[in-house]
């Protein structure tokens, strides 16, 4: 990923435990928006996503994502990243990344009703919007 799609001025975003908006494109043409957890590791975007749910369905038809965030604190501060999303791999709820992003969002390394297997996206960003 080119180190210059993310503008400095919103990296912190990409650290904060807030929820990124995923919009990808269903069946029949039309936007599909959620909130899901992700993890910035400084050179790309992973997602974890339901693997039977529609949204990674609708990511293996066609790859384009728009994710969106503001800061709760601010909310002018924003980012938007459009990018495609690449299927990574299937993992456990032991897996290291989703440990990780477990501890992000709860500062646990679970939580109650947590799913036993994960499905880990991957974007990589080609724009930017930014306020």
């Amino acid at each position: 990923m080119p180190s210059n799609v993310i503008p400095e001025t919103h990296l912190d975003l990409l650290d904060k435990p807030i929820l990124v908006h995923c919009a990808t494109i269903g069946p029949k043409g039309e936007p599909q928006s959620n909130p899901v957890w992700f993890l910035w590791d400084g050179e790309q975007i992973v997602l974890s996503i339901e693997p039977a749910g529609q949204k990674a369905k609708n990511i293996e038809r066609d790859p384009r994502v728009s994710l969106s965030m503001a800061d709760p604190d601010n909310p002018i501060h924003y980012l938007e990243i459009r990018g495609t999303a690449a299927f990574d791999r299937t993992v456990n709820s032991q897996d290291p990344t989703v440990i990780a992003m477990v501890r992000k969002y709860t500062g646990n390394d679970t939580y109650p009703g947590m799913p036993d297997n994960h499905s880990l996206f991957v974007v990589e960003p080609h724009r930017t919007t930014t306020m």
